[in-house]
């Protein structure tokens, strides 16, 4: 079983970032477009957008893919995509927005905790915890889930899977029948 987080650390980071891009923000007048170019406050480039929406530009920065709200991305008075930051701020607000996260979301591994996936369904909860990975109780068994596969969400601790991508993994790893038809 192997789950990605990625996206949900993403939204998680995105709002210490986004507060600290906003501080001095230029106007905006569109959403640039994949593949531009955003300089910084010093006139250097900081990275490519990766991708844009009307909620989050994703500024690739070569170091970090960090979301930040479309205020704070737009253009200087030669017409180029410009932040009131410049790349060492933008990853640093992104390195420490990660930090908090994983603080947060270790913080919350305790027994009895409970774990939500997308979509907000229950899981499980947790039974225990080790370096690598998370326990869960469910009602179908339990669950081992790689512990990079769990984070925090804005209601508690989330995973990057849905109740029916856990009940078919635990039915998938479930002993094989015995000769007879009966499961040991």
């Amino acid at each position: 079983m192997k789950y990605r987080f990625a996206l949900a650390l993403s939204a998680m980071a995105m709002a210490p970032v986004a507060a600290h891009a906003q501080a001095a923000a230029p106007a905006q007048a569109a959403i640039p477009a994949v593949g531009a170019t955003v300089n910084g406050s010093d006139g250097q480039p900081i990275g490519t957008v990766d991708s844009a929406t009307s909620q989050a530009i994703v500024i690739n920065t070569g170091t970090n893919k960090v979301p930040v709200p479309p205020t704070s991305v737009g253009k200087d008075a030669k017409g180029a995509w410009h932040m009131e930051m410049t790349k060492a701020q933008l990853d640093a607000a992104m390195q420490q927005a990660q930090a908090q996260s994983q603080a947060q979301t270790k913080a919350a591994l305790v027994p009895g905790a409970e774990v939500h996936g997308t979509g907000g369904a229950l899981l499980g909860t947790i039974k225990s915890t080790d370096a690598e990975s998370v326990t869960l109780t469910t009602p179908k068994g339990d669950a081992r889930l790689p512990l990079s596969a769990v984070g925090m969400g804005p209601n508690g601790l989330v995973a990057g899977i849905t109740v029916d991508q856990l009940n078919a993994a635990i039915g998938s790893s479930a002993p094989a029948a015995a000769p007879g038809g009966s499961k040991k």
